[in-house]
């Protein structure tokens, strides 16, 4: 692309800047999801094997925040909520020891 040629010398970096935006200015928009969208992505997590390596709880937990923390900051859902569906959404095989595991006092 012209904008990238470095044998151009009248080229800068506003012009560069410019022609990423151009290309990639979509990346930069964050994704809009419903709370459907939230719920069926529990459903398809719950129905999965048992979390075998940290990896796949960080892959879990990052997947499961794109779509709350969005969810979240419109207004659509609460904290609670977001609590809520983070434990639906974890293996079912998991859910009872993740249950125990949780302070009595934070059970609600």
């Amino acid at each position: 692309m012209d904008e990238f040629d470095l044998t151009n010398s009248s080229i800068t970096w506003d012009d560069a800047k410019a022609a990423l935006v151009r290309l990639y200015g979509s990346y930069d928009k964050p994704t809009e999801y419903t709370e459907e969208e939230l719920r069926e992505f529990c459903r398809e997590q719950s129905a999965k094997s048992s979390f075998i390596k940290s990896s796949n709880v960080e892959n879990y937990y990052r997947d499961f925040v794109a779509i709350s923390a969005s969810l979240k900051k419109n207004g659509t859902i609460s904290d609670k909520a977001v609590q809520y569906y983070f434990v639906m959404g974890l293996p079912q095989s998991m859910k009872e020891w993740f249950l125990a595991a949780i302070p009595a006092d934070n059970r609600t």
